[in-house]
């Protein structure tokens, strides 16, 4: 009797271009929905898990990291805002900052990974928070800026909405990826 082995199910698979855009497009239009559907109500406002869990994504899946992957994902928030906002031209900023978030934190994860460094020794714990610190301000900036024609607030209270939506977010899920 021949016993056929299992495969096991993995999203991501190293040299499947198609499977791997496809599943870059769609995890992004999924997260991206939550966080609008959260958008909704003005408590939940502050919970934007995308960022968190895309940077998680090319941060695990070290070759991913490459330009098309990241232009896929930015392509997905483009055509969700097109769909479902009247932003205009303010998406392509507000969704660059966005694509800072995630191209910052894992960068810097897979640069970590590159040097060796061990990843369950207690000060990667303090890296990881310091890269979500980085990143989150970097997004803030270009975010704040981007969103000033579409907000009645001004610039420096966008600039610590984003920074605390970024920060908190990117803090609580970035680990767990």
């Amino acid at each position: 009797m021949h016993v056929q082995p299992i495969s096991t199910f993995r999203l991501f698979q190293e040299g499947h271009l198609l499977r791997n855009s496809i599943a870059i497009f769609v995890l992004t239009t999924l997260f991206y929905f939550i966080g609008a559907e959260l958008r909704l109500v003005h408590e939940l406002s502050l919970f934007w898990p995308l960022n968190g869990v895309m940077a998680g994504v090319f941060a695990r899946y070290v070759w991913l990291n490459r330009l098309h992957y990241y232009a896929i994902s930015y392509v997905a928030m483009l055509v969700y805002d097109a769909i479902t906002t009247e932003w205009g031209l303010v998406s392509l900023a507000i969704n660059f900052s966005n694509m800072m978030f995630i191209v910052t934190v894992a960068l810097l994860v897979a640069r970590d990974k590159r040097l060796g460094k061990n990843k369950y020794e207690p000060v990667s714990a303090l890296r990881l928070f310091n890269y979500c610190l980085l990143a989150a301000l970097l997004c803030a900036i270009v975010g704040a800026i981007g969103s000033v024609s579409i907000d009645t607030l001004d610039f420096w209270p966008l600039l610590a909405d984003w920074f605390s939506e970024q920060f908190s977010t990117g803090v609580l899920i970035v680990p767990c990826m």
